[in-house]
């Protein structure tokens, strides 16, 4: 359970009041958030066996660059908070890199959600840099981010070398097929990705096919959503190719792209089947297996 208080009062008796060590936190709402949060992770850092907080949860609170920078300066130093969602703000490039900056030295953050926020391909390009050095981080969303394939080779170049993170949202962006070419040629090194979204890209083809083929060279990947692509039958053929031999894929999200009857026969013909939605799921022992 994580706790979302609306005032800082409240939190703040709660502090008082010698919360159990871990306990998730829902920071303050709107009014509060300017003048409540930051107290708060200051003495969270300081006083963790009495108030730790590991979930911190300001979705759509109104923060922007400034509120993100003073935000990364406290992570610097924080030693409990593992888990942060900043989805749905209006944290830009600037806010990104102050929290890029906080994830290259932050040792305990596990979870960062930065979703639906106009971090683009600059703040991309910072994060990912912390990323190359960071150790810690396993999962990243960056859905509705503003990100093209500029973007998408910055976070490329960080799986290469980034052996932790296990789950990267990047749905709804505009990576398209020279961003889905660019993260295809890492997954063929990378062996630590398990979970990887990308619908909503404006992916054809092209893409599709390189991500079919860097399929037959990962063994970690095991889920993949492709959904509200521009995908055609040449590339569900290729992932049909590709599935015959990889067998640790067990859900590919193929929802609303272009491919017809052709393409799911395919599918369905490689020890899995696409369901009314098409999401496509390897069948086990004569059932479905479940994430």
């Amino acid at each position: 359970m994580t706790c979302r208080l609306p005032v800082l009062g409240a939190l703040l008796l709660v502090l008082a009041a010698g919360v159990e060590a871990k306990k998730p936190c829902r920071g303050v709402k709107h009014a509060f958030v300017m003048k409540g949060w930051w107290p708060f992770l200051k003495i969270a850092s300081s006083r963790p066996g009495l108030s730790g907080c590991v979930e911190l949860d300001l979705t759509s609170v109104g923060l922007g660059d400034d509120e993100a920078l003073m935000l990364a300066e406290e992570l610097k130093d924080n030693s409990v908070l593992e888990e942060l969602v900043l989805a749905g703000n209006w944290i830009g490039p600037v806010g990104a890199a102050a929290l890029a900056d906080a994830l290259a030295v932050n040792t305990h953050l596990h979870s960062l959600d930065l979703s639906n926020n106009n971090v683009n391909d600059a703040g991309a390009a910072s994060i990912s840099e912390a990323l190359r050095r960071n150790r810690v981080l396993e999962h990243l969303n960056l859905g509705r981010g503003n990100i093209t394939a500029e973007g998408a080779g910055s976070i490329a170049r960080m799986l290469d070398t980034n052996t932790r993170l296990h789950t990267l949202f990047l749905w709804h962006n505009e990576i398209e097929d020279e961003g889905a070419r660019k993260i295809a040629e890492t997954l063929g090194e990378n062996n630590a990705l398990e979970i990887l979204y990308l619908q909503g890209n404006r992916i054809r083809t092209s893409g599709g096919v390189a991500l079919a083929k860097a399929l037959r060279e990962n063994s970690d990947l095991h889920t993949l959503d492709l959904s509200n692509n521009l995908i055609h039958n040449k590339g569900a053929l290729a992932f049909a190719k590709a599935l015959q031999t990889n067998k640790q894929i067990k859900s590919l999200g193929m929802r609303h792209n272009w491919f017809t009857v052709e393409g799911e026969r395919a599918l369905n013909g490689v020890g899995g089947g696409l369901d009314g939605n098409n999401m496509w799921t390897r069948v086990a022992a004569g059932s479905h297996s479940e994430l």
